[in-house]
């Protein structure tokens, strides 16, 4: 059995899922579609104060990625599981394939980009696929207490 073969049989058969996965996923509500979904995203991060008085902080995180890069469709790949992850923890995520000419007002110089907004600012921000990456597949049970360790 020639395992050079197989092995890139597998690989091919890699390739097409996460690239089928990202044209599906892209569709979805998952991702940002229009300059006006960064806006909702940085909105929805709005700290909630309670009946009481007590203040309890919100955090969205938006990943900034050229459409169609491979960094992009191995992100949409993982993007349910993390997202499902970050909504239990009331932390908003979202993928971003919007161009740098609509993203002026957020100074994205170089993709990807991951920024995450507390109370409609600006908290972290970290550039680079593989930071990302890194960021992404360490994310354990606590989003919070994971972004706070940026």
């Amino acid at each position: 059995m020639d395992f050079a073969k197989f092995k890139q049989k597998a690989q091919d058969f890699t390739k097409k899922v996460i690239d089928t996965s990202a044209t599906k996923l892209q569709e979805s509500g998952m991702v940002i579609k229009d300059p006006q979904g960064v806006q909702d995203m940085v909105d929805a991060s709005k700290n909630h104060i309670n009946d009481q008085g007590k203040e309890y902080p919100r955090r969205s995180v938006v990943i900034f990625a050229e459409a169609g890069s491979e960094f992009y469709k191995e992100a949409l790949y993982v993007l349910p599981v993390v997202y499902t992850k970050a909504w239990t923890q009331n932390v908003r995520l979202k993928m971003c394939s919007l161009g740098a000419e609509d993203l002026q007002s957020y100074s994205i110089t170089s993709f990807p980009t991951m920024i995450v907004f507390e109370d409609t600012k600006e908290i972290k921000r970290l550039e680079g696929a593989d930071n990302i990456k890194k960021i992404v597949k360490s994310m354990n049970l606590d989003i919070n207490a994971c972004i706070d360790s940026l």
